[in-house]
């Protein structure tokens, strides 16, 4: 007979597929799903006592804050900031994927609203944690493939365009993951805004990855 799992981890293993289960279906599931699927996680994370648990607390803050987006159109400050207190409360946290997430958000959504102040701020973080010598290089990737894409089409002259240039040419070198579609979009974008009108046609002909 299967030993009977205890309170703790039959609330990880539930906490475990509603994270997937939004990773997977968050396109088709309706709104209302999604919120009622954000209160649960919220639920049974609300008192996280190790690291497996405030991983799991995060994830559940970052599917919060991109419920308020499906929710309202805009982003929402308080559950940004609810991210960001807990972070600084855990500041190990940084380096998980549910972070990353939590970042890409943050550019996705300042790119599109225009705010220029907020991407530089987010690639200063993301370039202060790219200099500790300690951060693994799987992660580093993750990282970039993260934040950098929608950092594209910040320059100001043409050295820092080189850099952009330098930035894509490494993240269309990298591996398929969830950034690739968005990798390719912005892609498009900064082809348009360069000038380059034919190669930006014929990346949208290419399609999406």
């Amino acid at each position: 007979v299967a030993p009977m799992l205890d309170e703790k981890r039959r609330n990880i293993l539930e906490i475990r597929l509603l994270l997937r289960r939004a990773a997977i279906l968050h396109r088709d599931e309706p709104i209302e799903r999604k919120q009622e699927m954000v209160a649960r996680m919220l639920e049974l994370t609300a008192d996280p006592d190790d690291e497996e648990t405030c991983r799991l607390r995060l994830a559940a803050l970052v599917n919060d804050s991109m419920s308020a987006y499906w929710r309202t159109g805009h982003s929402d400050s308080g559950a940004m900031e609810r991210i960001r207190a807990f972070v600084e409360r855990y500041p190990a946290l940084r380096r998980t994927e549910a972070y990353l997430a939590y970042l890409n958000q943050i550019v996705m959504w300042s790119s599109l609203d225009g705010e220029v102040d907020r991407l530089r701020q987010v690639e200063r973080e993301a370039e202060e944690m790219l200099r500790d010598l300690t951060l693994d290089d799987e992660f580093r990737v993750s990282l970039k493939r993260a934040v950098y894409p929608d950092l594209l089409l910040l320059f100001g002259d043409t050295e820092e365009l080189a850099r952009r240039m330098k930035d894509l040419a490494e993240l269309e070198s990298g591996r398929e993951d969830r950034y690739t579609s968005g990798i390719h979009f912005c892609k498009i974008s900064l082809l348009e805004r360069t000038g380059w009108l034919r190669k930006a046609a014929a990346a949208c002909r290419e399609g999406i990855p």
